[in-house]
């Protein structure tokens, strides 16, 4: 990709974060997640181990750093807690759909996220 194209691409999304409030910033880590997990599962179809990895590990840093590392126990300790029993799920099922190269099971979790996304966007 084009140097200034991705310079522009990544100033973009400092600027959306920027003025995103707490729902707004969870659906782009939402999002995050289900376009990583694509293109894994797109890499593993297509036999680019490199671009799995690389994805695999991008999605997973979203879950540990952004997501589990976000919930507000404070605000609903019930929530807090069945999200992160949630993010924690998948979080193994992808590392386990990464070590088997298995295409299904990252679809199976994006999946997940689809619906959760559209969950927090209706509320």
């Amino acid at each position: 990709m084009n140097k200034s194209i991705k310079m522009y691409q990544t100033h973009q999304v400092n600027a959306d974060v920027a003025k995103a409030d707490k729902k707004d910033l969870l659906i782009m880590l939402y999002d995050g997640v289900i376009n990583n997990l694509k293109v894994a599962k797109d890499a593993i179809e297509s036999k680019n181990i490199a671009l799995k990895l690389h994805k695999v590990d991008k999605t997973l840093n979203i879950i540990e750093m952004g997501l589990l590392a976000c919930l507000d126990r404070k605000k609903s300790e019930e929530v807090a807690n069945s999200l992160s029993n949630f993010y924690e799920d998948a979080y193994s099922k992808i590392v386990t759909a990464n070590i088997n190269n298995d295409g299904k099971a990252l679809e199976d979790v994006r999946g997940l996220f689809v619906d959760l996304k559209k969950c927090w966007e209706k509320a």
